[in-house]
């Protein structure tokens, strides 16, 4: 980058003055002038600037919850699956928050 030359200080306070009246004035008549096509338009590019696009899909299953659990516990060994507690879905306070395993 270049060296900065330094305003004199009229024009700064010139530009300190009229700056900050500016702003506030031309935003809205900017935003008066917009149609509302162009304001969409706007706000479309500002969320895509903000958050992107990745270029992903949202990742869609291939097959129902019901078959790809089995599917994907295939690949469980036997011995892991033997720790597992038999209790689990009755006892899920138990082991998630710690609570006294119920009576039930």
């Amino acid at each position: 980058m270049g060296k900065k030359s330094k305003l004199p200080e009229d024009v700064l306070a010139f530009f300190r003055k009229h700056g900050s009246k500016g702003g506030k004035v031309g935003s809205k008549v900017r935003a008066a002038r917009l149609t509302p096509a162009r304001r969409k338009e706007i706000a479309r590019q500002a969320a895509q600037a903000r958050w992107g696009d990745s270029g992903k899909k949202p990742e869609t299953p291939s097959e129902p919850v019901w078959e790809a659990i089995p599917n994907r516990m295939k690949g469980v060994p036997e011995e892991d699956l033997a720790l597992l507690p038999k209790d689990g879905a009755s006892q899920i306070d138990h082991y998630v928050y710690g609570t006294p395993k119920s009576e039930s």
